[in-house]
């Protein structure tokens, strides 16, 4: 009976692992796409597609940058980050846990430059180490086509 007891004792620990996940997710893998789209709409078309795929918008920062170029005209740059919760899917034996930045930064009157982040961290029980990833073509290109399909239908209406 102590040795049921003791094999099935790790069971009880398992899934049970902290993870801490950085608001700002570094720029190593970095989606960009060109909209032609001004940037409120396309702020709000990237807001939508986020929240149509299931990612809960925890802030929006908006920023000023002055971009130092070589001509005269110097211009203030108005960027804006959105930021997702953390979401977490349930896995065989233990959850993944990810999130998305979106920086949103015009080009001019007309196009805007729509930049994508994805973080996922995946805890592997029993070692607790972590599996972190920071790519997902497919979902990023399916949120760059919802995008896009936002974008469409707003400028029709």
């Amino acid at each position: 009976m102590k040795k049921i007891f003791f094999l099935l004792l790790p069971a009880l620990f398992i899934g049970c692992v902290t993870i801490k996940m950085p608001e700002t997710i570094q720029e190593d893998f970095v989606y960009k796409k060109v909209f032609n789209a001004d940037f409120e709409e396309s702020i709000k078309a990237a807001t939508a597609t986020l929240e149509d795929f299931g990612w809960k918008v925890a802030d929006i920062s908006r920023s000023k940058l002055i971009k130092q170029d070589r001509t005269l005209d110097k211009n203030t740059i108005y960027l804006a980050y959105i930021f997702t919760e953390i979401k977490q899917a349930q896995l065989f034996l233990t959850s993944s846990y990810s999130t998305f930045n979106v920086r949103v930064e015009p080009i001019d009157d007309a196009h805007t430059e729509i930049a994508i982040r994805y973080l996922s961290v995946v805890p592997i029980p029993p070692f607790y180490n972590k599996k972190i990833d920071y790519k997902n073509d497919k979902l990023v290109e399916k949120i760059y086509l919802r995008i896009e399909d936002n974008l469409k239908k707003e400028g029709s209406s």
